[in-house]
């Protein structure tokens, strides 16, 4: 059995049959609790399968217990020959993770046997956390390669080479030039190596070349070591950016087409309203154009949203979140209802994208106005959330909204968007996650959950420290 984690970890040793008698007093550093003594072969492989540290064994037991415990396990063996066994010191050798301890050097004034037996268990843990990290870096679904500090790889696992149709063998000595087009060499050189080498870390997509010639889109997190070199991290994103590709054009079409057709049928259903005086016939005319006129809001409201959430990046600020929320309310305009503002905390900052929270706000007052069936005023409340004091909640308890609708947005589950109330609330669960927050739905209204401004600061300072 391997060890745990390495030195934290208590160590335990398993002192076999007669060297009991020849190490009392030689093991310095390790408490009785620490040393268990064995007399049976069967007894000391249950320890070893526990996660034993050492065994130590005279020269007469050497090749039962070396025998004996290297069958399954590899825990470190230490030989005390006290015989003086002429070919001992070589049939222990043989084995890994061994100490010969020759005849007449624990009588030696300066050797430690104690610190000779941590030394060789210290060994034996790196040895294995090395052998799981390696073997956590073969079996990683993403592809992990090592270059040296002349960009050739000194290591590739197999996810690595198979996305560009090698062995990992194949790839060994090469330089990294091989798996990508000329373009993409020059930028690699003009432009990615030297924000890797000024700032340690890169990370975006490039176009690679597999071994037959054809190119894939890939997303690529490179870090610099110490000697030079770099780790990368690679991700093959074919279907994602095909995904993305398909959704660029829907949303086009969506947003651009559609809303284009619905003015054309909005402006002949306005031109057939105003041709007729027959009530039979304006009836179903002014049904469409209410429809009409609700589905361009819906795109509107959609094309607000894309543009709001596809920023490249947010335009974070300490907000009060107090004075904000009344700000936004008191620019709202709904039709017979009051909106009132509690603040259990004045002066709460928050961190968070102005232009965003706005809209959120903005959406989640609406949504529940609207799904609320109360005719007094709607309470917005403010105030601490988290017992550290790490986010604000923003709630409007009196609104009623269908638990299927907020269902599948507080799960992040697909579902058809009929009307405006599902895009906003979808909108809402983005934005909130876009600011680092969180949304929560319950039958009276919705928790939202932002970041305090004084969490912030203080989680980079404890990351600076």
């Amino acid at each position: 059995m391997c060890p745990a984690t390495g030195p934290e970890r208590p160590t335990t040793l398993a002192v076999y049959r007669d060297a009991a008698g020849v190490l009392d007093g030689h093991l310095t550093g390790f408490d009785d609790a620490a040393v268990v003594r064995v007399a049976t072969m069967d007894v000391l492989l249950e320890h070893v399968a526990d996660g034993l540290d050492c065994v130590l064994c005279a020269g007469a037991d050497a090749t039962t217990v070396l025998d004996g415990t290297r069958a399954d396990h590899r825990t470190p063996v230490v030989v005390v020959d006290e015989a003086g066994d002429a070919g001992l010191a070589s049939r222990v050798s043989e084995h890994r993770n061994t100490l010969y301890v020759p005849a007449g050097r624990l009588a030696e004034a300066d050797y430690d046997l104690g610190a000779a037996v941590r030394e060789l268990i210290a060994d034996w843990w790196a040895v294995t956390d090395s052998r799981r990290r390696f073997a956590a870096l073969e079996s990683a679904r993403e592809g992990i390669g090592i270059l040296d500090a002349d960009g050739e790889y000194v290591y590739a696992n197999r996810s690595y080479a198979a996305k560009y149709g090698y062995e990992p063998s194949d790839l060994l000595g090469e330089h990294w030039r091989v798996l990508y087009p000329s373009e993409e060499v020059t930028r690699f050189e003009e432009e990615i190596l030297p924000t890797l080498e000024r700032e340690g870390a890169w990370t975006g997509r490039a176009i690679g070349r597999r071994v037959d010639g054809e190119e894939f889109p890939e997303e690529l997190s490179l870090a610099r070591l110490d000697d030079g070199g770099h780790v990368c991290v690679l991700r093959d994103i074919t279907d994602r950016q095909q995904r993305e590709e398909r959704l660029q054009v829907l949303d086009r079409v969506l947003r651009h087409n559609l809303r284009n057709k619905m003015c054309i049928v909005q402006g002949l259903v306005d031109d057939a309203l105003r041709a007729t005086a027959d009530d039979a016939v304006r009836e179903p005319l002014e049904s469409a154009q209410q429809e009409a006129s609700e589905l361009l809001e819906l795109a509107q409201k959609a094309r607000t949203f894309h543009r709001l959430l596809d920023r490249a990046r947010l335009d974070h600020a300490p907000v009060d979140l107090t004075e904000f929320v009344a700000g936004v309310v008191d620019s709202m305009s709904l039709p017979a209802r009051a909106i009132e503002v509690e603040a259990a905390d004045d002066g709460l900052a928050i961190e968070a994208d102005p232009a965003l929270l706005e809209t959120v706000i903005q959406e989640l007052v609406t949504v529940l106005v609207e799904a609320s069936d109360a005719d007094g005023p709607v309470t917005v409340s403010v105030g601490t959330a988290a017992p550290h004091g790490a986010a604000v909640r923003l709630s409007i308890p009196d609104a009623s909204l269908s638990s299927a609708e907020f269902d599948v947005v507080e799960r992040g589950e697909e579902t058809p968007l009929y009307h405006g109330e599902g895009i906003s609330l979808w909108f809402v669960r983005w934005a909130t996650v876009l600011m680092g927050g969180r949304i929560e739905f319950d039958t009276e209204g919705v928790q939202l959950l932002l970041p305090r401004a004084d969490s912030a600061a203080e989680e980079q300072a404890l990351d600076e420290t």
